[in-house]
């Protein structure tokens, strides 16, 4: 058998092939293409898993700190961070009975991890997320995504509060599913095949933004209201404020002037000064959490006055220190709260002369009168012929409205002490939006009010006895501007979920059919 040449010298031709550059690197305008590289590094999806992680290991180090802590006090130190940077104690990672070393060390905080993931998103957005839409569908796009904004801002401001009958909840996640659905149109139309990874992502977005909403706006408080009573302020339980009383000082006689000072201002070595009172207010110590034990058994370095005085049967009156006591654990469902105390000198302004140099608390306010049903013992400070009245308590926030209760209602399941049903019949009144009338609260049908839900939260017992009779009723009031958004972003996110699970469905048909 013979071979030719050609049999014995085949040539193999390689091709090359050279991928084409990506369509948005063509034809980029110079200010554009300058702008992409400087956003494409913060697009990365590395750093969105390397924030991800951080952002784990921030909640895990939370949920440990609040073994010690109160939930109040850990969001304040890791996730609502004031500079950005939260101080992580070394000793919550072991078991309470080692000798850890008091070591902190720095870690980035919640708002400073979400930020950098919300400009994560956004930068992914920029880069990934390019329109491609022209002519008649960009127009129509554009202005029915106009319009599902234009009604999620309404939504988010609650304007549909004018009309009673949208005052339900299930009614706003209708209204909510509503306006997504016509964000979802005018995504379509604009982004097309990737309209459900643009909506998830904006749901991603809004969720963030809905956070810092929260933690920079939100105000909550009690209000504490006995059968036949009424209120105008709220108790913020997270925060004491240290008040002074003149009950001479206001030209009606039925009004007192207070001059209260906020708990960020009371620290150790600082010295308070208010135009209004004639002494000065010096700040020695401030303890998070205290309790009560007999004067006679106390430490000595706590038997400081003024002490408690509580009534005991057949004894008579008792002595009570103000003691400290560790603070409220975040894990504990027993819902008490911190009762702090402080250590505090009060000397005249004109001659330096101590007025009082003692231990001012809670105890002697909100635990006598809101637990124990008892009056207030407050300190009595004589400055020449004047006398005075000193306090802590529990931040105030007056409003321009008043909480009447009528009657308040609390029923049990038979043969126990589980609550059944409690509700609180209570009229409004606002002068200043001419508003008065009746509203009935009760579990899981709060009422809205000028941008505020009042939920039924609790009741007053007689006598601060658990199991008693209720005489009042305790009310949570929220004003949480951003109270909407979480329903808004998690219907977007299932929304857009469910869009790029049909749109990759209906891909795959077309494949399988071969159209």
């Amino acid at each position: 058998m013979t071979r030719t040449i050609a049999d014995t010298h085949r040539v193999t031709r390689t091709a090359v092939e050279r991928p084409a550059p990506a369509a948005d690197l063509l034809d980029r305008p110079p200010a554009q293409e300058w702008l992409y590289r400087w956003i494409k590094p913060l697009a990365s999806l590395r750093l969105t898993v390397a924030l991800l992680g951080l952002s784990i290991f921030l909640v895990f180090a939370g949920t440990l700190a609040q073994i010690d802590q109160g939930i109040w006090q850990v969001m304040d130190q890791y996730f609502r961070t004031r500079y950005g940077i939260a101080w992580i104690d070394l000793y919550i990672f072991f078991p309470r009975s080692w000798d850890v070393p008091d070591i902190r060390f720095p870690y980035p905080g919640g708002y400073l991890l979400g930020g950098l993931l919300l400009l994560n998103l956004l930068s992914a957005h920029a880069v990934r997320f390019t329109m491609k839409t022209r002519g008649r569908r960009l127009v129509v796009g554009s202005v029915v995504t106009g319009i599902g904004a234009l009604l999620t801002a309404l939504l988010i401001a609650e304007v549909h509060f004018a009309v009673p009958t949208l005052h339900d909840f299930y009614v706003e996640l209708l209204l909510i599913t509503i306006v997504v659905a016509i964000l979802g149109v005018g995504f379509w139309q604009l982004f097309h095949k990737r309209c459900g990874i643009v909506m998830l992502h904006a749901g991603l977005i809004i969720l963030l933004v809905s956070e810092a909403i929260t933690g920079w706006f939100a105000v909550e408080g009690q209000m504490r209201i006995l059968i036949g009573d009424s209120s105008n302020f709220l108790r913020d339980i997270r925060s004491v404020e240290l008040f002074v009383l003149d009950p001479d000082g206001a030209s009606d006689p039925e009004k007192d002037i207070v001059t209260a000072v906020p708990q960020d201002a009371i620290r150790a070595g600082r010295t308070l000064r208010r135009d209004l009172l004639p002494f000065d207010i010096e700040i020695k110590s401030y303890l998070p959490n205290s309790g009560l034990v007999q004067a006679s058994t106390a430490p000595v370095a706590d038997r400081k006055g003024p002490f408690v005085r509580l009534p005991e049967p057949r004894i008579g009156p008792i002595d009570y220190a103000v003691v400290a006591r560790d603070p409220v654990s975040g894990t504990s469902s027993s819902g008490a709260v911190d009762m702090p105390a402080v250590d505090v000198v009060l000397k005249d302004r004109q001659s330096g002369e101590t007025l009082l140099d003692g231990r001012l608390s809670l105890m002697h306010t909100e635990f006598l009168q809101q637990q124990l049903d008892l009056p207030q013992q407050l300190v009595a400070v004589t400055v020449g012929d004047k006398e005075y009245y000193v306090g802590l308590r529990f931040e105030r926030i007056y409003k321009p409205y008043t909480i009447h209760l009528k009657d308040f209602k609390h029923e049990v399941y038979l043969g126990t002490t589980r609550p059944k049903d409690f509700s609180s019949f209570v009229r409004l009144v606002d002068p200043t939006r001419n508003e008065d009338r009746e509203v009935r609260i009760w579990m899981n049908h709060p009422l809205r009010y000028a941008g505020e839900t009042f939920f039924q939260a609790s009741w007053i017992p007689e006598g601060g006895v658990e199991g008693g009779r209720a005489i009042g009723t305790v009310l949570q009031v929220v004003e949480n501007p951003g109270r909407i958004v979480p329903y808004l972003s998690c219907i977007m996110v299932a929304g857009g979920l469910i869009a790029h699970f049909l749109v990759g469905l209906s891909r795959f048909t077309q494949r399988r059919l071969g159209t």
